[in-house]
């Protein structure tokens, strides 16, 4: 396994964050409530825990800036080395926030490439996309559960990663990580140039979308919220409904 893996087996719950850079600024007020008291909760029931979050601009941050708020440490997960990935940033105010959040995390951790065997995996994306994919992965496979900051809107490209791809990844495992079932906490969002603000979350499950599109089963499904953490005795695990 990977050194992420290794660093958070020490943590009784391990908690994912992913999410849309260009989420509308005046919902990061709403978003920050309803993320703020699903942490809490996890974190009184679960025990020790801690937030993986890549820390690019918009909803990675937000969710670091959570889970200080609700006293969790969080962990950066780098889709590449930490001076590559300040030169994807466009303004000296963005990379001091950037330095910030490093200087504040639990650690930073490169994310490990597992497709390195994968046939063609040079042509399948560009450079970018393809570590961000590699990112989006390891999130998946050393998380219990995945934050998604998502707007429920299907993918771009069939091998990028963007949220929805991370949100796939979780729900249905990688053929890297066939076994990855994991719950999502999708805290559905807007994106700039989206109109009407609709905020809403729910915990959706792996057998509840196995098979099918994502984007199209997730907007579907009856709103349930569950718990139900991987790594966790028959006695924690619950499911609620809304």
């Amino acid at each position: 396994m990977s050194q992420l893996w290794d660093i958070t087996r020490r943590f009784d719950v391990v908690i994912a964050g992913t999410g849309h850079r260009n989420i509308v600024k005046e919902d990061y007020g709403e978003i920050a409530r309803c993320l703020h008291g699903e942490l809490k909760t996890i974190a009184e029931q679960c025990g020790s825990a801690v937030v993986l979050t890549g820390l690019a601009q918009g909803a990675d941050m937000l969710i670091a800036d959570v889970a200080t708020e609700v006293g969790l440490p969080y962990i950066g997960v780098l889709a590449y080395p930490l001076e590559q990935f300040r030169s994807s940033f466009d303004d000296e105010y963005a990379l001091k926030k950037l330095d910030g959040y490093v200087e504040r995390a639990f650690c930073t951790v490169i994310a490990q490439d597992v497709e390195q065997d994968f046939p063609n995996r040079r042509t399948i994306c560009d450079y970018e996309s393809y570590c961000y994919r590699q990112e989006g992965i390891e999130l998946a496979r050393c998380c219990d559960i995945l934050v998604a900051l998502w707007d429920g809107k299907p993918p771009k490209s069939r091998y990028g990663c963007g949220t929805v791809e991370v949100v796939d990844f979780a729900l249905n495992g990688h053929a890297c990580a066939p076994d990855v079932k994991r719950p999502v906490l999708w805290i559905k969002c807007r994106r700039q140039g989206d109109v009407q603000s609709n905020t809403t979350y729910r915990y959706i499950t792996a057998n509840a979308v196995s098979g099918a599109d994502v984007a199209e089963l997730c907007t579907s499904q009856t709103p349930q919220r569950y718990f139900c953490l991987s790594r966790f005795s028959s006695a924690l695990l619950s499911a609620r409904v809304n």
